[in-house]
């Protein structure tokens, strides 16, 4: 079995090389011109010596498609639901076309969605269907393939007087391809049942969903128009259902959603159990870790009071993970986790939020809890409407409380989200006051519209708030694990991390509150049509045609690009090439390498999905190349430069270089320029073409030693012997002088003032080179004083072969009065 094994890749293959050329065409009585290419190829027989191991191959082959048919079990469990799926479908439909005609625009919403869900359902099933049967397809052109090719073995076999136990060998062959054929029929026939099946249960989830936006467009037209009588008119007083019918038939309503949704999703409940287990072992890890971690660290304090709550924290975390535990989740089961999310936010307020803005979040918990409340009373229009007035009146009037200027006045104004707050409230207000007087009117369906709308954008703004701070606490604490400070990027670069992650945690948030604050005014429909036209509609000049969809596509994906780029430097840098032995240089050239091999690699990818017809790209890139030659010699000629500056190395990151009377060590090599840092703190762009085509002096290329020459004279009378042994003792004694080379003390010469020596020793860090070399000059100096070695001045003779009368007797006074000799 193990050799069958190990040789069945090679049996394939030559399996498939058999069938290629037993299937391809051949001029008949070997004429030159071949077959028209709408022929059909002629397939040819199998040699008779190669039957025996195409026959093996074969049956591998066929044994695979055997066990796909098998293992292909998905499709059983479809069949045996789908009488059931299709009976829901119908009873649902019934419903919703009676509800359609009594339900609000927000109720309406909620339908939609939830029939979406089962269109997307529908669509994943069909498309898997679909899937399955173009492969089954393929395989039904292969084994007739087969087929073709063994059936004109068996012919030839016939004719050649071939071995009895050869053709019963092929038609054993041809029989196992005719009953595999048989069974991938039977199985692509309940494929295309399945499928016509979905197909009709597709077209009534389409009907219904285009019913549904009938009815959004019918009541939007009748915002303006009065549905209900004034709420203090008789009419409205008049006459009541009863409260606790209204609640059971609600509650009987939820619980078969739920039923519904669950019936093929028992385990994610398990999951989700599970999930928070997790989350609470997990926090109670962190908990003592971040008090310490607080202590060293005055920022992470806000951080870690998170963790002093941490069951809260876990069923924060838990339930944050509900739109993927709950993939395509309805609406009722969405209300109900955000009465789950009420618990642990309103443990986790005090922590969150200043003292000043407390008592309205909790507040607004209150009225989220009203609000879920309210919905019990759909069929109770009187005290529903009632209800409704109340929690307008009361956020209406917490609104002004908050925005009083008294209390405004103690917020922190340089604050831009307490800024965008401030706005996003007195909007609310006056969106809030226009419910009520409309509620009082009778216009409901705008009433509804701009209260629930406004109150629900806020109750979503309170939670996706809480969500995010919790995703940063989370994530801070998560970053200082020690598994994680392993890594040499997390350690070094934390804050940048920190920042990165805060950034896009909060545009993360932004964008889902814009868009839930969309769906709750029931405009995200129209605002994703508005965008769409706006972004699909094409512009330009002459056959350039752009849209303003394709140019954000093109920005987006190069960002992306430089982004990824950027992050796989640093990661190649700080974690996966430090760790892997290189030569020195050889690391920093492969990170820049991957850097813009992404980024040319992402501009591609940009061009591409922007639409941008590549051709043409090539024909203006030609024309850019030629404006190249003339105009931007500099820059592709900096650009090559700094491609043989990373793959040939002559200078590298981190070595000290003189060129063009700049000293310094290089910082940073890049495509066009490098930095050069010298040793007074200035900062120098050098183009790479001048470290290619100049002299340039490296002073670090092989090693980073640097000699010291130590010139020094002694007065005539010395002995140079005693001179040259106190050199190389000074030298010995030096910590930070090389035994190999080896110092070497040197009698120069003789001066004109002095007996000249030089002291040559070698340092083996060049940045110390100037302290190095300024303390051995200073322990030279002490060490002739102590040995009483003169290290005399330098010493001139003046000779004057004319002189002024005047100028040669005051010498001659001078001289007299300090008892020289005359001149």
């Amino acid at each position: 079995m193990a050799v069958k094994s190990k040789t069945r890749p090679i049996r394939e293959c030559l399996l498939v090389l058999i069938v290629l050329l037993c299937s391809a065409p051949f001029s008949a009585g070997g004429q030159e011109e071949s077959e028209p290419e709408t022929a059909p190829a002629e397939p040819i027989a199998i040699p008779v010596p190669a039957v025996a191991e195409s026959a093996e191959v074969l049956d591998a082959r066929l044994e695979s498609i055997t066990d796909r048919i098998e293992a292909e079990a998905s499709l059983d469990p479809l069949i045996l639901q789908l009488p059931e799926t299709r009976r829901q479908i119908a009873e649902r439909q019934e419903e919703t076309r009676a509800q359609i005609e009594a339900l609000r625009l927000e109720g309406l919403g909620d339908l939609e969605r939830e029939w979406q869900i089962r269109g997307a359902e529908l669509q994943e099933t069909a498309g898997g269907l679909t899937e399955l049967g173009e492969e089954f397809e393929s395989q039904l052109e292969e084994l007739q393939g087969f087929t073709d090719v063994w059936t004109k073995t068996r012919e030839a076999i016939g004719s050649a007087s071939a071995p009895e136990t050869l053709e019963l060998r092929v038609d054993q062959v041809l029989e196992s391809i005719s009953r595999t054929r048989l069974r991938l029929r039977e199985r692509r026939g309940l494929i295309l049942t399945v499928q016509t099946s979905v197909g009709e249960l597709q077209r009534t989830v389409a009907s219904l969903l285009s019913t549904i936006e009938d009815a959004q467009k019918r009541l939007r037209s009748r915002l303006l128009v009065p549905d209900r009588p004034p709420l203090w008119s008789v009419e409205a007083l008049a006459g009541a259902e009863g409260f606790t019918g209204s609640v059971t038939k609600v509650s009987r309503d939820i619980g078969e959603q739920l039923r519904t949704y669950f019936a093929t999703r028992r385990t994610v409940v398990f999951l989700h159990i599970l999930l928070f287990l997790g989350s609470v072992l997990l926090t109670l890890y962190l908990r003592p870790r971040t008090r310490t971690w607080a202590e060293r660290d005055e920022g992470f304090r806000s951080t870690a009071r998170l963790f002093d709550r941490p069951i809260a924290l876990a069923a924060l975390m838990a339930l944050l993970f509900s739109p993927w535990v709950y993939p395509n989740a309805p609406s009722v089961l969405n209300d109900l986790m955000g009465l789950l999310f009420l618990l642990p936010i309103l443990r986790l307020l005090p922590i969150l939020l200043e003292s000043s803005l407390r008592h309205g979040a909790y507040a607004l918990a209150c009225l989220y809890l009203v609000d879920q409340l309210r919905a019990l009373l759909d069929s109770e229009p009187l005290l529903e409407r009632s209800l409704f007035a109340l929690e307008i009146a009361v956020a209406f009037v917490g609104l002004l409380w908050l925005l009083r200027p008294a209390r405004a006045s103690r917020l922190p104004l340089d604050n831009p989200w307490l800024r965008a707050i401030g706005i996003a409230a007195r909007v609310a207000s006056v969106l809030l006051a226009a419910s009520f007087l409309l509620n009082l009117l009778g216009y409901m369906g705008l009433a509804r519209l701009l209260g629930e709308g406004t109150l629900r954008s806020a109750y979503a703004g309170l939670f996706i708030y809480v969500a995010v701070i919790v995703a940063e606490g989370l994530l801070r604490a998560l970053l200082r694990v020690r598994i994680v400070q392993f890594l040499n990027l997390v350690r070094r670069h934390r804050p940048v991390i920190v920042r990165r992650i805060r950034w896009i945690a909060r545009a993360a948030g932004v964008a889902t509150w814009i868009w839930v604050t969309l769906e709750h005014f029931s405009i995200e429909g129209q605002t994703v049509r508005a965008v769409d036209v706006a972004l699909t509609t094409r512009f330009g000049l002459g056959e350039i045609q752009v849209s303003l969809g394709d140019l954000l596509v093109f920005a987006i994906t190069i960002a992306l690009a430089l982004f990824i780029s950027r992050a796989l430097r640093m990661l190649l840098d700080e974690d996966v090439l430090p760790r892997v032995s290189l030569p020195r240089g050889v690391g920093y050239a492969t990170s820049a390498t991957v850097q813009y091999a992404v980024a040319m690699l992402g501009f591609l990818v940009a061009m591409s999905a922007a639409g941008i017809d590549m051709d043409r790209f090539a024909i203006v890139a030609g024309a850019f190349g030629v404006g190249l030659g003339f105009g931007l010699q500099n820059v592709v000629n900096n650009f090559v430069s700094g491609i043989i500056l990373l793959f040939e190395r002559p200078v590298q990151v981190g070595d000290t270089v003189e060129t063009e009377g700049v000293l310094g060590e290089v910082r940073r090599i890049g495509i066009r320029s490098s930095t050069i840092r010298t040793w007074q703190g200035a900062e120098v762009i050098v183009p790479n073409s001048s470290l290619i085509a100049e002299r340039v002096v490296n002073w670090t290329m092989s090693d980073r030693q640097r000699r010291i020459d130590l010139s020094v004279g002694v007065a005539y009378g010395t002995d140079p012997e005693r001179v040259l042994e106190i050199l190389d003792q000074i030298a010995a004694e030096h910590d930070e002088i090389l035994d190999d080379p080896k110092p070497i003390s040197l009698f120069r010469g003789f001066g004109d003032s002095s007996l000249d020596f030089e002291l040559r020793a070698w340092t083996p860090r060049f940045e110390n080179f100037n302290r190095v070399f300024s303390e051995l000059a200073v322990r030279v100096n002490s060490a002739f004083a102590r040995a009483n070695i003169e290290i005399p001045f330098p010493q001139r003779d003046l000779h004057l072969k004319s002189v002024e009368p005047d100028a040669a007797r005051s010498l001659r006074a001078e001289a007299s009065a300090s008892g020289e000799a005359e001149v």
